[in-house]
Order: C-alpha cells, then structure tokens, then sequence
C-alpha cells in the first residue's frame, strides 16, 4: 500500500502555509514517501502585499508564484493511476490537527528542506535580517523590541569574521510601514479577528514598524527593505548569503529552504516549537539577542 503525503490546509498568511507544504514535503522526502501537492489557493492579505482586495490582479499573481516557489520531486507522478494507495495518517492532512508529524521528537526530517529549493544559483553577498512587524503589535508575543536587533547589529563584525564573508552589504527585511490596514472581503476581515489584533476607531487595524533611526546609528550604511512585495521579499531573503530568521513562519520558510547560512531565533511565545530548524545553521540568538554559534563555528 502506497502512503500519500498532503500538506496540512489553513486559511493562514503566505508564510504559514508554505511553511507547513515544505514540512509535509520533507517528511515525504526524509521517510520514502510520496508527497501530492495542494495548491495555495487563498492567503491573508498583508498591507505590505500593497493588494487591495482577493479581486486585485497582484492577489492572484502571487498565488501563481508561491504555487511555482518549490522545487517538487513529485511533480509528475499521476496520483489516480496509482491502484493501491491511502493518506499518511502521521503528518498532514492525514493527522490530527495542527497537522504535525506525530513522532515529533524526530525532527531531522525538516532538514531536508534545501532539497526544494529552486533560487541555489542566485546567491547575493548580503546578510538579511528579517524583523517581525505589520500585526505583530507590542500585545503580541512573537514581537520582538528594536532592542534585541540592535545587539544583533552589534555583533555583524563578528558574523563577518566567523563566516569569512568579504565585505556583504547589510539589509533589514522587514514586512510593515506604521501604516494602518483596513482588510476587504468577509473571509479576509474574519481572519483578521484574531488575538492582540483590534480595530482603531476607524475601523482599521494597527500596525507597527521598526525605528530605522535606531538601527542607523549602529551600522549608518544599514539598508532598510519595506517596500518589497510579498514574493521579492521572499526570494531576497531566501538568496541571502546569510539569512536571520524573524519570528515569522514566512522567513523561516527561506530559512528552511536555504543553501546558505541561517541564524535562528530563540524560542518564544508565539511560534511553535517545530520553526527554527534548518539544515544550514550557524547559530541561534539567545533571549536579548545574543549569538550562540554552532560548534563547528
């Protein structure tokens, strides 16, 4: 009997939803099974997406790239003609919800990640951090303060040493201006209800950004990326010769894809325990954003 992998399906922000596709993707690859994707076909629009509405042309345009973002080994398998077949019942859409593989304690399997990485060739010699922000207000506890990024900052000569990199350009990728955003459509405005998110008085939701002033007076030559849209951003990060992760989903996704090197988050509230695994890490930072390297660093 063939077991099939299916991911497991959320109405989420691009990030989550690619994230759990890459997670049944490795543990297809990781355990000898077969993966059948499922189409991204809805996402939580962002006000960094610059999309008015799921009617704007750019909302389908990026449903068509996030559906083309992975590299899938199983792209060409016709499922119906396989005769004796069931769905996994350990990872997926075949487990229980949140979908999560039930032997948990292994999770090796999401380092196969970089398998599906599609972007191995367009590297840039640049270190990316991604910073959190948009929805995640103060209230909500994956926000992390300017102050945990500014010690990171501080430690960029030492990134540069330990990693031998020469001369990278340094960026902040981050998903917000502290413009505020008024959701459009039933299902967008329902999945905005959410916990540590409210309306102001006219009818929007909040936003926080980063305090660019801050991080300037640390490196002055710091360049500051709010503007990308969802997908640029993506690949930007994902072709980092360094990438540190966020308390996002979405940068953990390159993360986990990544061919380069990865600094990951501590772990904090908000996130669950299964993101911040990548084959390609070099250390981690610890609560007030100091850096742990990895033992072979």
């Amino acid at each position: 009997m063939t077991e099939i992998v299916k991911e497991f399906k959320t109405m989420d922000g691009l990030g989550a939803m690619l994230w759990k596709k890459i997670y049944a993707m490795c543990y297809s690859k990781y355990y000898g099974k077969l993966f059948q994707n499922t189409p991204i076909d809805w996402f939580l629009i962002h006000e960094s997406d610059n999309i008015v509405d799921e009617s704007d042309p750019k909302y389908l345009d990026l449903l068509n790239k996030f559906n083309n973002v992975l590299y899938n080994p199983w792209a060409n398998i016709d499922f119906e003609q396989i005769p004796y077949k069931r769905l996994c019942t350990n990872v997926g859409a075949g487990a229980e919800a949140p979908g999560f593989a039930k032997h948990d304690y292994d999770k090796d399997f999401i380092k196969e990640g970089p398998t599906f990485n599609k972007f191995v060739n367009a590297t840039h010699n640049s270190i990316v951090i991604h910073i959190r922000r948009g929805n995640a207000i103060p209230e909500n506890p994956r926000y992390v303060p300017d102050e945990f990024y500014e010690n990171v900052l501080k430690q960029i000569p030492e990134i540069i040493d330990k990693l031998k990199l020469d001369n990278p350009k340094i960026f902040i990728c981050t998903d917000s201006t502290n413009n505020n955003f008024s959701p459009k459509g039933f299902d967008q405005e329902r999945m905005w209800h959410q916990p540590h998110l409210y309306k102001d008085n006219s009818g929007s939701y909040p936003h926080t950004s980063i305090n660019a002033d801050r991080f300037k007076n640390i490196i002055p030559d710091i360049i500051i990326k709010d503007d990308m849209d969802t997908y640029d951003s993506f690949i930007f990060m994902l072709t980092a010769k360094v990438l540190i992760v966020g308390n996002s989903a979405f940068s953990q996704s390159a993360g986990v894809l990544s061919t380069n090197s990865v600094i990951g988050m501590p772990e904090k509230n908000g996130m669950d325990h299964r993101h911040n695994h990548f084959k390609n890490k070099v250390a981690g930072l610890d609560p007030s954003g100091i850096l742990m390297w990895e033992p072979r660093h």
